[in-house]
């Protein structure tokens, strides 16, 4: 690893050392993603981004759809390429693939989009869903497990040992306070009608130290760990566009800060898995 020769790399404060950031530049003396499967699911990549080509991603199923430069943004911060351009992913070394919620151009369904994952994924790999749903019962988005084949799909998964991170969307929820459509508190870990995925779910927080949750991410019990949600400096536009060239100082929400944790994970595991055993997803949680 040469981060230095990475022009943006100075830029990418949550690769320093902690309160700050994940402290992965120390990391790299000991690991950097290599050995482990990583999969980005949403809606659209430019994968052939100058800082992505090399990383050879492929689309496991679905289309490339849109909101290109969002996908992008989210493969840039965990997997960008160590190649003397932009910046360097947090685990540069890991396989990364892709997969789509749009399974065909009038089929949207993420369950089916995570089922496809899990099919090409092993054990000890790395599921980020970058996704988030309305609901009639929140006045903000939700985390996608609110519905129960994304659940079901998600609880799969990580019974198989995969780790699951999952963003915690940008609703200003109180995931406590949140009852489903049959009046279920699911997202309450003091209720008795709470339901555990097994997925990390992530909230979004400043990028300064004391780090504290930004207003629009959703938060609770449910909640396991934040990360940066603003401020962001990564490949893509953060948004819909294909350049090939373009990077962007300002990605985020918890669409920004999963990826910052799904690197880490992948540190871990390849930490675990050169050692001979990956990190179980309770672990790694």
């Amino acid at each position: 690893m040469l981060a230095s020769d990475d022009p943006r790399s100075s830029n990418q404060g949550y690769l320093d050392a902690a309160p700050h950031g994940i402290d992965a530049r120390w990391a790299w003396g000991t690991t950097d993603g290599f050995g482990v499967g990583f999969v980005d699911l949403e809606r659209g990549w430019t994968l052939n981004h100058e800082d992505l080509s090399g990383a050879a991603i492929s689309l496991i199923s679905g289309l490339n759809a849109d909101y290109h430069g969002h996908g992008t943004a989210v493969l840039g911060e965990v997997a960008g390429v160590d190649n003397a351009l932009g910046g360097v992913g947090i685990a540069p070394r890991a396989s990364a693939r892709v997969v789509s919620q749009w399974r065909s151009a009038s089929n949207y369904n993420t369950a089916e989009a995570i089922a496809s994952a899990v099919a090409a994924m092993h054990a000890g790999d790395v599921l980020l869903i970058e996704a988030q749903t309305p609901h009639p019962n929140a006045s903000g988005f939700v985390p996608v497990e609110v519905e129960d084949a994304v659940f079901d799909a998600i609880r799969a998964a990580v019974d198989d040992g995969i780790v699951v991170v999952e963003a915690g969307a940008n609703g200003a929820v109180d995931l406590d306070a949140f009852t489903d459509s049959a009046g279920r508190r699911i997202f309450d870990r003091s209720s008795p009608d709470f339901r555990d995925s097994g997925a990390i779910l992530v909230g979004a927080a400043s990028s300064t130290a004391p780090h504290t949750r930004l207003s629009f991410s959703n938060f609770g019990s449910r909640v396991d760990c934040h990360a940066w949600g603003q401020g962001i400096d990564t490949c893509g536009d953060g948004w819909m566009g294909t350049s090939t060239t373009a990077y962007t100082t300002g990605f985020g929400g918890t669409s920004g800060a999963s990826p910052i944790v799904t690197g880490a994970a992948l540190l871990l595991q390849s930490f675990g898995r050169a050692r001979g055993t990956p990190y179980s997803p309770a672990t790694i949680r």
